[in-house]
């Protein structure tokens, strides 16, 4: 009898890899490409040991080669949407943000919100947390408000839900005008198309929240038209830069990293 070519799957050592070679290339400086698609592919083999790095780094500073294997390890977990790092992730977001900057750097604006998005686990309730904590750096909160919209649009959380909590966070928000967090929340709003927040979206235009230099509101008309002709359309969302990790490798090429 043939093997079923569906549990065919090598063992690492099959390759002539083990744990330890695939850490030690994720802690170096440059790009280990063969390493980050093994590691990908063998995310169990290294995922308790970006964890525990995870949750280290939301106490105390950690040094540059476990930087490096924590911010790697980040796209790999988001990558293969493991709901093992969200909580552990968003406190280290949510502590000092000296530390936060220093380990995701560009990656803030860039692919936080899709690894954030990548590993929900079902919860939004830490997420929302995380977007309201006005101690938490602007743009890790408008990432995270991004994460929370595509993830209405993929149907992992309600839109009922959404609606109501993004009418109640215009309502209570005490974030200053220009603050990063009304313009993601405008982008929400449009992108997911609550027609019926029009008014209160045009007020955040009106009263100087969003600042004619960041966006204006023919932005929001336009990115609002396309939801309610196009509402299925993921391309939406990933022209705004929403929604899932879909090659880890293809995203760490853009940060080959070193000292």
């Amino acid at each position: 009898m043939s093997e079923n070519p569906i549990t065919a799957i090598p063992r690492l050592a099959d390759i002539g890899r083990d744990r330890e070679s695939l850490l030690a290339a994720l802690r170096s400086n440059g790009l280990p490409s063969a390493e980050i698609a093994i590691a990908t592919l063998f995310t169990y083999e290294v995922e308790a040991d970006i964890l525990e790095l995870l949750t280290r780094a939301a106490s105390e500073d950690i040094d540059p080669p476990s930087v490096n294997l924590l911010f790697r390890g980040l796209h790999i977990l988001g990558g293969r949407r493991l709901p093992s790092g969200y909580r552990p992730l968003i406190a280290f977001l949510r502590g000092p943000q000296q530390r936060v900057e220093s380990v995701l750097g560009d990656a803030i604006t860039e692919t936080l919100s899709k690894i954030l998005a990548g590993m929900y686990d079902g919860d939004p309730e830490p997420l929302l947390a995380l977007i309201s904590d006005l101690d938490v750096n602007q743009f890790v909160r408008d990432a995270a408000l991004g994460a929370f919209t595509f993830l209405v649009f993929d149907g992992r959380i309600e839109r009922s839900f959404a609606q109501n909590y993004l009418r109640r966070f215009e309502r209570e928000c005490t974030a200053p005008a220009g603050d990063m967090i009304w313009h993601a929340w405008m982008t929400a709003v449009a992108l997911l198309g609550f027609e019926q927040l029009t008014d209160r979206a045009r007020a955040t235009f009106a009263d100087g929240r969003i600042p004619a230099d960041v966006a204006g509101e023919e932005h929001y008309r336009k990115l609002l038209k396309a939801a309610l002709a196009r509402p299925n359309d993921g391309e939406r969302f990933a022209d705004e830069y929403l929604g899932y990790i879909e090659d880890v490798l293809a995203e760490l090429e853009r940060w080959p990293l070193s000292d």
